[in-house]
């Protein structure tokens, strides 16, 4: 991002780094929906980034899936850093 220097990019790379987090968890261990968007939003704030959300989602629809859904899924991020707000998303399947 043009708006953001060189500490605040790197600072920045912790979005997608929690976006993959996040598609793991999903698959991985089992957890709660709501806890790891909780833990997300938590690894974000510790990187010095305000979220505004940090969710994962039907991609069709934007609704919250099913528990131990595994395709058609979406995680998105939306976070400030200083004045810039930062968006990206990462869709998932199996």
């Amino acid at each position: 991002n043009q708006f953001l220097d060189a500490r605040q990019r790197e600072q920045a790379s912790v979005i997608h780094r929690t976006l993959l987090w996040m598609r793991d968890r999903w698959h991985g261990d089992g957890r709660p929906l709501a806890e790891i968007e909780s833990e997300a939003r938590d690894r974000l704030g510790e990187s010095g980034l305000l979220p505004d959300y940090a969710v994962i989602r039907r991609s069709e629809d934007l609704a919250e899936p099913a528990p131990r859904q595994s395709t058609g899924l979406v995680a998105l991020i939306a976070a400030r850093l200083g004045s810039v707000r930062l968006i990206d998303n990462l869709q998932f399947d199996d």
